[in-house]
């Protein structure tokens, strides 16, 4: 029957389909020998469908890399073609698309693809996927991981198993859940969950497992973009932007099931001792409030009046955010712009910062970030400098004049122009959802006009009575024509009438021409963000700080 329904269904498959992807592997201590143990593979890459004759090919590339809180770090890259039978969606031969020893064992022709099931499939059918018998639970179930929401086909594999490799002997609960695309069954989603009760070692243990895999983008099914909040300062190049937009398991999916790229993910101990602060616990936080009745003067030097508005930020764009705190006193804050690949971490203690920062150790080797210090550990700083940006402030005591016949505040139908601008500036990437959420908040924005054309924009933000100014640009073609001080002293007064009185801006100090207009209009050098990495060679990418 379902060798039928696929036959049928092929008849309307498209010819090629392809998708990017992002895989992420959790593994997560619980109790006994794994007592406060985690390791992240994560991995990104990108599979091509065609029909070819009586088969589907099947091309996979894909980067993974792991590391666990023992210090153990691992990459690699795999480049792989098969081929699926369309009528049964068996493998025709071997090596599959997965990188797997226990898949490996099993004869090709025996593993069901999980690249996409029949639309057709009705509630309760059964769906082979791997090694594995599922069933179709839902046909508008909403994924539960990803930016796709849309309503799609919910399949459910779930049961208990047991291991005997590395991690020990356990015996497993799992339950595994895969969205496909409606019309055409192609796969949109997956969640794995999988709980572990065993021994290594002769030594009782538990810990936990969490897969995902989510479209990065696709082209039988739109991928929302997550929204990417940035910040920066003048405008002009990458250097002025910031805190936001710059800024060996294989994969098991199903234990015995699907075995995929690699990312893991650092869940260090949420609690430590020993620190300046005494004992910190570290929380990683999703409501917009979470700072609320604490006492943050002790998180950061420049930035105080905005954590909360940095954790709403985030947390609107999906990113992850994490706190650390001593009793009632917020101590430490980082948060990962997923967007830029870039973290933000505040927090003047050595100890606490560098299990912030490990916290970002999910996304990958090479992590950046910006941070106000430079911590010191027991043999010299803890992370490499790749970049300096000085943060300078002013008052705000009066309106500033500027010419309103070139520049004025942003309209709705500035939208598409404003966003050509941004993607002229910095490439390919879609800063359209990174517009709409800084309008939403209502930020006070500014265009240039010359000849009828947005030639410039710039934003600044607003908290109580401080400010800050964030992203300014002004096109290549249009620079050194004074755009850019027009564009301060707009802000500077729409920042006056709304009783701002101090307003802070942080700029790379390469960036010289942004910094000149910025002094020259009376900001002065008040301290200094650095951008540091737990590599030591420098990621290219631009940078729009949040």
């Amino acid at each position: 029957m379902i060798g039928w329904a696929c036959a049928a269904a092929w008849a309307d498959w498209p010819s090629s389909a392809a998708f990017q992807y992002e895989y992420s592997e959790s593994v997560t201590g619980r109790a006994g020998e794994y007592e406060g143990y985690s390791d992240h593979t994560g991995g990104t890459g990108t599979y091509r469908l065609k029909r070819t004759g009586d088969a589907v090919s099947v091309s996979a590339r894909y980067h993974w890399y792991y590391s666990s809180s023992e210090g153990k770090h691992e990459s690699g890259d795999e480049d792989r073609a098969t081929a699926v039978d369309p009528t049964t969606r068996r493998y025709v031969h071997g090596p599959i698309d997965l990188d797997d020893e226990a898949l490996a064992r099993v004869p090709a022709t025996d593993l069901a693809t999980w690249l996409w099931i029949p639309p057709e499939t009705e509630v309760g059918a059964t769906v082979p996927i791997l090694d594995m018998t599922c069933t179709l639970t839902d046909r508008a179930g909403v994924p539960q991981t990803g930016s796709v929401r849309s309503p799609a086909l919910l399949v459910t594999c779930e049961g208990e198993d047991e291991r005997h490799d590395d991690y020990g002997d356990f015996g497993l609960r799992y339950v595994d859940r895969y969205w496909y695309e409606p019309s055409t069954g192609l796969f949109v989603a997956e969640l794995y969950e999988e709980h572990d009760d065993g021994s290594l070692d002769g030594r009782a243990g538990r810990f936990d497992v969490r897969t995902t895999v989510t479209l990065v983008s696709a082209d039988y099914v739109e991928v929302p973009p997550p929204p990417s909040v940035g910040k920066a300062c003048l405008g002009c190049t990458a250097g002025t932007l910031g805190f936001g937009m710059l800024m060996s398991m294989g994969l098991v999916v199903g234990f015995g099931g699907l075995v995929w790229l690699a990312r893991r993910s650092t869940a260090l101990p949420d609690r430590l001792t020993g620190t300046t602060f005494g004992d910190v616990s570290i929380t990683a936080v999703a409501d917009g409030l979470a700072l609320a009745g604490l006492d943050t003067t002790a998180c950061s030097q420049h930035f105080q009046p905005f954590l909360e508005d940095f954790v709403q930020r985030s947390i609107e764009a999906r990113d992850p955010v994490w706190i650390a705190t001593s009793g009632d006193k917020l101590v430490g804050l980082a948060f990962w712009d997923e967007t830029a690949r870039i973290g933000t971490v505040l927090c003047p203690d050595a100890k606490v910062a560098l299990h912030l920062v490990k916290r970002f150790g999910q996304r990958g080797a090479g992590v950046e970030f910006f941070a106000e210090q430079r911590h010191q550990g027991p043999l010299g700083p803890q992370f490499n400098v790749h970049e300096t940006w000085s943060v300078l402030a002013r008052t705000v005591d009066a309106e500033q004049p500027y010419d309103t016949n070139t520049v004025r505040r942003y309209r709705p139908d500035d939208r598409a122009a404003v966003v050509a601008l941004l993607q002229r500036e910095w490439g390919d990437a879609s800063f359209a959802s990174w517009l709409d959420v800084q309008i939403a908040r209502g930020d006070p924005a500014y265009v240039a006009v010359v000849d009828g054309a947005v030639v410039g924009f710039a934003l600044a933000a607003v908290v109580g009575t401080q400010g800050r100014f964030q992203l300014a640009l002004v096109d290549k073609d249009h620079r050194d024509r004074g755009l850019g001080g027009e564009l301060v002293r707009a802000r500077l007064t729409a920042l006056f009438r709304l009783g701002v009185e101090r307003v802070i801006a942080e700029v790379a100090t390469w960036n010289v021409a942004s910094l000149h207009v910025l002094r020259e209009h009376g900001f002065t050098d008040v301290g200094e963000l650095l951008v540091q990495s737990t590599s030591r060679t420098r990621a290219r990418r631009n940078v729009i700080r949040r």
